[in-house]
């Protein structure tokens, strides 16, 4: 289990768990329950990536992109792995790898 402790006090388990009486935490129990979308890098400009809780590769991106957008810090023992993505993210975050691997800077012409 991962959890996830913002600069206010408010903590962020595995499976979206959120502990805290602040403005934010009830902030992210709402983006939690709404599955708010959790942008995805190094894929350049999907979609958002609806917010699976049951995913710690997508909690710590989202986590990360909600303290950003609050101005506040967040710390976490867990290590983003993308063998922790969804099959479908993990596969088109390989493919993206592969391809640069193929050609570094992009296709020029």
């Amino acid at each position: 289990m991962a959890t996830w402790n913002f600069s206010d006090g408010t903590r962020l388990k595995s499976g979206g768990a959120v502990l805290g009486k602040s403005a934010f935490a009830d902030a992210l129990r709402e983006a939690i329950r709404l599955k708010a979308g959790v942008h995805v890098f190094p894929i350049p400009a999907p979609p958002p990536t609806p917010l699976d809780p049951s995913s710690n590769y997508l909690l710590d991106l989202f986590a990360r992109q909600m303290a950003d957008r609050a101005n506040l810090t967040v710390k976490t023992a867990y290590e983003r792995d993308v063998d922790d993505a969804p099959a479908q993210l993990r596969e088109e975050i390989l493919a993206f790898r592969r391809a640069m691997d193929k050609e570094p800077y992009g296709r020029v012409y």
